[in-house]
C-alpha cells in the first residue's frame, strides 16, 4: 500500500464511525472488569486500560456507562483511565466536552462512583460548575456530592461565621 493510500484510509477511518470501535472498547472494558483481588487478571486489564485510554475522549461515554455496579477495584481502573484521557487532552490543549461530564454528574440514576468522578472532572474543566450545580444537590443520592453540596451551602450562608 502506498503512503498516500495509507493516509487516506487513516483519515477516512477517523472521520467515519468505526463499527469495530464498539467491539474493541467493550472487549477492553471487559478485560478491566475481569480484574480481581491480589493481581488476578492484572495483565489483560492493563492491556485493556491502555486500549481504552488510546481511544481518547470518544471512549468516555462508554467508560461512564460501564461503571454501573462495578466493584471498587474496577472502578479505580476506570477512574484512572478517565483521568488519563482528560489529562492527555488538557496537555495537548484540546477542549473537552464539559456537557458529557455534567450530564453524568447530574444523572441521579447513575452509579455514585461514576457521578463523583464526572463531577470532579467537570470541576477541573469548568470553574463555574461547582457554584452552579451544588445548590440543587443538597439531597443527592451520592454521599460525596451531597456532603460537598451541604458544605458549600454552609459556607455560602450569610448566617454562618466563616
Amino acid at each position: 500500500m502506498s503512503r498516500w493510500a495509507f493516509q487516506t484510509v487513516w483519515i477516512v477511518g477517523l472521520a467515519l464511525p468505526c463499527p469495530i470501535f464498539a467491539a474493541d472498547i467493550e472487549a477492553a472494558l471487559a478485560a478491566i472488569k475481569a480484574v480481581g483481588r491480589e493481581g488476578v487478571g492484572n495483565e489483560p486489564a492493563r492491556r485493556g486500560w491502555r486500549d481504552v485510554v488510546a481511544e481518547g475522549p470518544r471512549a468516555l461515554p462508554v467508560i461512564f456507562k460501564a461503571f454501573d455496579g462495578v466493584d471498587p477495584t474496577v472502578a479505580n481502573w476506570f477512574r484512572t483511565a478517565v483521568e488519563a484521557i482528560v489529562e492527555r487532552e488538557q496537555q495537548a490543549g484540546r477542549p473537552m466536552d464539559k456537557g458529557l461530564f455534567e450530564s453524568v454528574a447530574t444523572d441521579r440514576s447513575r452509579f455514585a462512583p461514576a457521578r463523583d468522578l464526572a463531577f470532579e472532572m467537570l470541576d477541573r474543566l469548568d470553574p463555574t460548575a461547582r457554584q452552579r450545580l451544588l445548590p440543587a444537590m443538597l439531597d443527592d443520592p451520592s454521599a460525596r456530592i451531597r456532603r460537598e453540596a451541604i458544605e458549600w451551602a454552609l459556607r455560602s450562608s450569610p448566617d454562618t461565621d466563616r
